[in-house]
């Protein structure tokens, strides 16, 4: 009825609108948008199969753009909420007000329009040469040539914009420098102090309150630096998203430089596995690093670094195996968008590690030579030898052992030195020969073979990929 009802309520023609689809739940929608190019979905929140709720979540997770309208017969802020977050232009209870939807028509196309402006407004001569400053620094050539290169200082920011006369203010200035990707924009301005930018973010924020946000990495002096700014820039906008750190209009934020090194000059183990030796305070460990994470504004990359380095100390220190290949867990941490994600991921964890404690039931025996392989794991021990110690046969302890781990000595022992180079390759920088031999393997040739083996990669490899997160 909706559907039919909208069809000759609204004078398409007359709006500059052609009718390309319709659809009956969420999942027929997406169908249509895999066929066809969509600027204005109007969409009923309540639908079988899917709502248009996460129809929409759904389409911005697959990258499908386009301005949104809500109808419901529920009066519910929360609907109302949920859907403006998403971007909805406005939402509208049934039955449908003719002039409330034709407004919101108005404003969508509106928008549509504003943004085919930006598009044109985006393609000036500039572009690639600021792009490289911004990536690579200012040549050296470049410094005698141009206005930009005898600069004293410079500042990079980045962000988005939905705003065509956002552009044309930033052009009127001969200090500013910039090139646009759709409505994302990367910038440099130049020869401003500390204060006066601030003062000039300000008033783009009080001109602009609902349709830019900008975020700006610190100022340099030196040209070659600007790359340096930039990362810091991109990092910001990172961590705005990555916390959920919802503000309306331009931002402007300063990073403290101390966080960058936060964990670079510290091998120590992180303070997690001090909590991790009883039970009872395993869940107050976590919740510890986790209030970490959310008070201490560590740029999101960091963070999901450290998360990978907690899962290794955390599965090392309860013996764990993984669940996962380690490609896949690296992309799954690589994948994480928000720290709620990250919560999940250690939560996820506890409930393993309780699973584990209360699962095992080691004999005397075995925990002692369990004590044992910890301690001594990087000298040459054998089970005969720890039988000896033991006072016990060896035939006898490697069935009680196998008994209670489901693994062979051997194959207990390799695990936990494969456990132990993973950390060391994570933590350190040490060489590859020098992590074999740290670990108990007097050849390198045997250690490369079995860490392939449970990891599926070279042990230089391994290390390139954690440490590109």
């Amino acid at each position: 009825m909706i559907i039919s009802g909208l069809k000759y309520l609204i004078p398409w023609e007359e709006k500059g609108l052609n009718l390309v689809g319709t659809a009956f739940n969420g999942e027929e929608a997406l169908e249509v948008l895999k066929k066809e190019k969509i600027d204005i979905v109007i969409s009923d929140v309540t639908m079988p199969i899917m709502s248009g709720i996460d129809f929409i979540r759904e389409a911005r997770e697959q990258e499908y753009h386009f301005q949104t309208i809500f109808l419901s017969g529920y009066q519910e802020f929360e609907y109302a909420k949920e859907g403006m977050a998403l971007g909805a232009i406005n939402y509208l209870l049934k039955p449908v007000d003719r002039v409330e939807l034709f407004a919101s028509l108005d404003k969508a196309i509106k928008k549509i329009k504003e943004k085919n402006d930006i598009r044109k407004i985006i393609q000036f001569k500039e572009k690639n040469k600021v792009k490289q400053w911004l990536e690579k620094g200012i040549a050296e050539e470049t410094n005698t040539e141009s206005e930009m290169g005898k600069a004293t200082s410079y500042n990079v920011f980045v962000g988005s914009f939905l705003d065509a006369s956002f552009l044309e203010d930033l052009d009127k200035d001969p200090s500013i420098f910039y090139y646009v990707e759709e409505d994302r924009i990367s910038g440099i301005i130049i020869n401003q102090s500390k204060e006066a930018l601030k003062e000039y973010y300000i008033k783009l924020a009080q001109k602009y309150p609902e349709n830019v946000f900008l975020f700006s990495g610190p100022v340099v002096t030196d040209s070659e630096k600007i790359s340096e700014s930039y990362k810091v820039a991109v990092s910001l906008e990172d961590s705005y998203y990555f916390y959920d750190l919802v503000q309306e209009g331009c931002i402007w934020i300063e990073l403290n430089n101390h966080l960058e090194e936060i964990y670079y000059n510290n091998n120590e183990e992180l303070p997690l596995l001090s909590h991790f030796s009883k039970q009872n305070s395993l869940e107050d460990g976590i919740n510890n690093i986790l209030t970490f994470f959310n008070k201490t504004p560590i740029p999101p990359n960091h963070v999901r670094y450290f998360t990978l380095l907690l899962l290794s100390d955390a599965r090392t220190y309860y013996d764990l195996k993984h669940s996962k290949s380690y490609q896949e867990e690296v992309d799954d941490i690589r994948s994480l968008k928000n720290i709620s994600e990250v919560e999940a991921v250690f939560k996820n964890l506890e409930i393993e590690i309780k699973d584990w404690l209360n699962k095992r039931s080691y004999s005397d025996l075995t925990n002692r030579v369990i004590e044992v392989i910890h301690q001594d794991f990087g000298q040459d021990i054998r089970l005969k030898e720890v039988a000896e110690d033991l006072f016990v046969n060896a035939m006898y302890l490697g069935q009680i052992f196998k008994r209670d781990t489901n693994q062979t000595f051997s194959q207990f022992l390799n695990t936990y030195r494969m456990k132990k180079s993973e950390e060391l390759l994570l933590k350190t920088m040490k060489n590859v020969n020098e992590i074999a031999l740290e670990v108990g393997y007097s050849s390198s040739g045997y250690f490369y073979k079995n860490f392939k083996d449970a990891y599926g990669t070279t042990p230089r490899d391994f290390r390139e990929q954690y440490l590109s997160m």
